[in-house]
Order: structure tokens, then sequence, then C-alpha cells
């Protein structure tokens, strides 16, 4: 028995809940914005319109005036399609905040357009083949078998795809996925799983309403603290992160700190411009990141300065700074760029008995010494 009230509650709960997100997203729009917002925007906009089908679906249902039938057969046409289509975005969003490249997301776009186009095609043909679902001449629809479950499980295996993306990932770098991804599938799958043994409730888009704000929310959090050209995390969240260290300490708990500068940076820019500085700067922070993401966090400290941070033993760090260092010399060596990127460094170990403003002084003389004892070897040599 079909629940009017609470559909139209839940659908207009999740209109409601998207569109103040999507007002809180107009700032971004007028910038310009990321594939990311763009894929996050088309499955909004997409639930959007599958909260507007998906109330009329129901209320139609029964209805006997003139074209109510052809309206209830077209109505649940484009709210299966459309459901899918939803869940389609979900994995190419994942892949990009992932991997960041566009061909890599337009490749996997290919790829899931298939199934999401037969599934179309199969629903398209309902009307003819009665597969999916049927409308007899009284205009009541009824789901035809378990044929009807298709689409919800093409739905599902495109959300799990994604969050699967996001788990084996998870050791790369995109550990902040997590938390989003979670906010996703918890309240989507449950919606589904729901409706789909109790027709006659709406549950499954206040679902992904809920899942998209909370996905939109996270990735907005994590943006502030993240470095747009880098990937790396930022200053805001250095300070934060040591600052909430040194305030919850234990007397054996302790840090290390790698302060890390870019050698000839301002030559980089003054020679080959600040497109070849922004190249080096990118190429850098994914070295790093590759480097200290299973044990720590790279920051970008300020112009071509970098920290990383972790609490690992100093024959790991050691580890790291060789590694890094190994990493650099094998971009040089292929001599696609036309600057050569080195470094200078300085490690210091915060533990129960120092603080954040010696901590950093440490890393910096250090960094500095080094800079120092290699202008001396030049010199002589």
């Amino acid at each position: 028995m079909v629940q009017m009230g609470q559909v139209i509650t839940a659908n207009v709960a999740a209109l409601i809940l998207l569109l103040i997100v999507k007002l809180h997203m107009w700032n971004q729009y007028k910038a310009g914005r990321l594939l990311d917002i763009n894929l996050l925007t088309k499955m909004m906009n997409l639930t959007i319109l599958e909260c507007i089908f998906d109330t009329l679906v129901f209320w139609i249902d029964g209805q006997n005036f003139l074209g109510a039938r052809v309206i209830n057969y077209a109505g649940n046409i484009i709210y299966y399609i459309l459901k899918v289509a939803i869940a389609y975005f979900w994995p190419l969003f994942i892949e990009y905040k992932i991997t960041g490249s566009h061909e890599k997301v337009k490749k996997l776009a290919i790829i899931l357009g298939i199934p999401l186009i037969a599934c179309s095609l199969l629903v398209l043909t309902t009307p003819l083949s009665g597969i999916i679902f049927s409308v007899n001449e009284d205009n009541i629809y009824t789901r035809s078998g378990v044929w009807f479950v298709i689409p919800n499980l093409l739905l599902f295996i495109y959300v799990i795809l994604g969050t699967v993306k996001v788990y084996v990932n998870r050791g790369k770098g995109d550990k902040y996925l997590l938390i989003p991804a979670i906010f996703f599938i918890v309240p989507v799958l449950s919606g589904i799983i729901v409706q789909v043994f109790n027709y006659g409730i709406s549950l499954t888009f206040i679902g992904i309403a809920i899942g998209l704000t909370g996905v939109y929310l996270s990735t907005q959090n994590e943006s502030a603290y993240k470095d747009p050209l880098c990937g790396v995390y930022n200053r805001r969240y250095y300070i934060d992160y040591v600052r909430s260290f040194c305030n919850s300490r234990k007397k054996d708990d302790f840090l290390v700190g790698i302060l890390i500068d870019m050698d000839n940076f301002k030559q980089i820019n003054d020679k080959y411009g600040h497109y070849a500085g922004d190249k080096a700067l990118q190429l850098f922070g994914s070295v790093l990141r590759k480097q200290i993401d299973d044990i720590g966090f790279a920051v970008r400290y300020g112009g071509d300065e970098f920290i990383l941070i972790t609490k690992q033993s100093e024959a790991a760090v050691d580890a790291v700074v060789a590694n890094i260092v190994k990493e650099i010399d094998e971009i040089n060596a292929t001599g696609k760029n036309e600057f050569h990127l080195s470094f200078s460094y300085g490690i210091a170990n915060m533990n129960s008995d120092s603080n954040m403003d010696e901590f950093l002084r440490t890393m910096d003389a250090r960094m500095y010494e080094m800079k120092r004892n290699r202008k001396i070897q030049n010199e002589e040599t």
C-alpha cells in the first residue's frame, strides 16, 4: 500500500536538503568548478529530478483520467533510468578524487556507461516486454517478478565499485575519502534495501540526499586543509595537528619532522617561468606524498618549503629521505624537464619537553646548516 504522506515528506525533505547544499555551492559555480564538484552536482541534479518523478509515479498510480496510464509508464521509465544514472557518477567522482586525472575518468565513464545504456534500453522496452514493470488497464503499477531488481542491482554495483576503490586506495594518501564514502554508502544502500522490500514507501532519495550532503561537507572540510597545487596538506593542517599533539601528548609520545626546502626554486621561476615553477612544485609534492603517506603526511608549509610529519623510528625516517633522494634523481635523469630538482632538509624530534616553536626552529636550523655545508663544499671544489 502506498503511503503517500511519507513519500511526499521524504522527497520534500530531500529536495530542501539538496537545494540548501546547492545554494552553498553557488560561489564555487561562479568561480569555476573542478571536475569532482561537477560530478557531485550532476548527482544532486539527478536526485532532485528523481524526487519529483518518485512523487509523481506514486501519485499517478491508480488514477483514471485521460493519459494517466501513459504518464505512469513514462514516469516510471524515467524514474528507473535516472536512479541508476545517479549511482553511475559515484565511481567517476571517486576516480577523480583519487587520481585527479580527467583521462582516467573519461575511460572509466565509457566502461561504466555500457551497463547503464544496456539497463536503460531494457527499461525503455518495458511497455512492450513488461520485463521490469507493468501498468494494467486500471493504471495500476506492478513490479515484474525479480526483473525489477536489475536497475537496483546496477545501482548497488556502482555504489560498491566507488567505495571499494576508496578502500583499496586507503593507504595512498586518500584516507580522508573513507569518511565521505561511508557517509554516502550507508544511507543510500539502507534506503534502497528498505524500499525494495517495502513497496509503498520512499527512502531511496532521502538516503541519497543525505549521502551526497555528507560527501560534500566532508570534502569541503578536507579541501580546507589541502594545498590545491601540490596535493599535500597546508600550513593550517600542520599547525592544527602539531598543536593538538602538544595538548594531548603523553610522556613517551614523539613526532619527527623533516623540513624540506627546494634548492634554487627562485632560479627555476626566473629562468623558465612560473609554469615551470608550478610543475616543479607539483612533481615535488607527488614524490613526498608517495614516500610519506604510509607512515605520516606531507605539508606545504609555504612557497617551496615542505614538512613531513611521522611518528616512526629514526631508521624509517632515514629510509623515507633516501627514497625521496632516489626518486628525485630518477626524475632528473629522464631529462623530460628543463629544470633540475634538488633539496635540502633538516630533521627534528618533538617530545614531551619541546614546543611547536622549538620544533620548527630546530628543523629550520638543521636545514640551513645543510645548505651552508653544501655551499662550502661547492666553493672548495
